[in-house]
């Protein structure tokens, strides 16, 4: 077994705290100027003065508050700077961690060679992504057959893009199966894993009849629930039951915005998240949980005031213990779990 890092493949043991969910160079800016553009991917498009302006400014510290509240603002959803990711990304290697999964898919910015270089210069193993986030951020998949997109998908996987193989097939965003295009990007997903034995991150879907209807599909196209990571996960911990029909699908689930400050808008703090990780443990769980900080924003790095990539090394590990979870219940959450979840056979390995 191996994990494909940008630096090459690397045995599953060797890659250490592994953050699964992270965003090293990324752009969540809405791709399309305009009306049409900002509808397309669920946004509203700021018209009053003072909001356009606040839009377009780069982020300045006296705009934390209105960020972590959701104000639209360009630059905060460009992490667009290479030696700031260096330097970020390093402060979780100088805290013991070994390795980040970069979930940034094509439409959202994924700059291989960057990754490579950020690898280079941090002695991280860095896993980067294959194929699309969705229909909604790449409208140039309409004419795309499902074919020709697990065709790329894989080749991404096998060639990789500019020589740089990508390690599983995502991050691929929330999926409604019964919209036609996005049902074809879910079956070029499924037909790359069960091709390449890649694993694969999906977020989950608006409804939960949705999500498990994209397990499903997946399933019935031959894609093993032990490959699938099933991202946005806090949600579910305040809807337990169906929390629990995902996870006797049998795939990860993953909690993956730890560290983001709490505002009156949060609706799963991160000491619900311990709760709910360390009851599931009790139930015999823990071997399905994955969990990460999903840096996304400027402000989520230090450097802009927020908790930046070691925030679970250094928080919120701590933070679990406090509460009773062991040395095992931490090696698994960190490096266990992302590394049997990230492991891909070697070709021509007997099953």
């Amino acid at each position: 077994m191996f994990v494909s890092t940008v630096s090459g493949p690397a045995a599953p043991e060797s890659l250490g705290i592994t953050l699964p969910s992270e965003h090293l160079i990324a752009d969540f800016a809405t791709p399309e100027d305009s009306e049409a553009g900002w509808r397309r991917v669920g946004r509203t498009r700021p018209t009053a003065a003072a909001e356009a302006a606040f839009h377009e400014s780069a982020v300045r510290i006296e705009m934390l508050g209105a960020l972590n509240l959701g104000a639209p603002n360009r630059d905060n959803l460009r992490l667009d700077h290479e030696l700031l990711a260096i330097a970020e990304a390093g402060e979780f290697g100088r805290l013991g961690g070994g390795a980040i999964v970069d979930q940034t898919s094509t439409g959202l910015g994924r700059n291989p060679r960057a990754l490579r270089r950020i690898a280079d210069a941090t002695g991280l193993a860095v896993v980067m992504g294959a194929g699309w986030h969705h229909p909604a951020w790449s409208p140039e998949l309409a004419d795309r057959s499902t074919e020709s997109l697990a065709a790329e998908i894989a080749a991404e996987l096998e060639a990789g893009v500019d020589g740089i193989r990508a390690g599983f097939i995502g991050r691929i965003g929330a999926i409604d199966p019964g919209v036609e295009l996005e049902r074809r990007l879910l079956l070029a997903v499924a037909a790359a894993a069960r091709q390449t034995g890649a694993p694969v991150n999906i977020a989950r879907s608006a409804t939960i009849a949705d999500t498990l209807a994209v397990l499903d599909i997946l399933e019935a196209e031959g894609v093993g629930a032990a490959a699938i990571a099933l991202g946005d996960g806090a949600a579910l911990l305040a809807r337990p039951e169906e929390l629990d029909a995902v996870l006797a699908r049998g795939v990860y689930v993953q909690f993956d915005q730890l560290g983001d400050i709490p505002t009156i808008l949060t609706e799963v703090s991160d000491h619900d998240i311990a709760q709910g990780v360390l009851g599931l443990a009790a139930r015999g769980l823990a071997g399905q949980l994955l969990i990460s900080q999903g840096v996304r924003r400027k402000i989520d790095l230090n450097a802009f005031g927020g908790n930046g990539y070691g925030f679970i090394l250094e928080q919120y590990l701590p933070y679990l213990r406090m509460f009773g979870a062991d040395d095992g219940l931490l090696t698994l959450l960190t490096e266990a779990n992302p590394q049997r979840w990230l492991s891909m056979r070697a070709p021509g390995a007997g099953s």
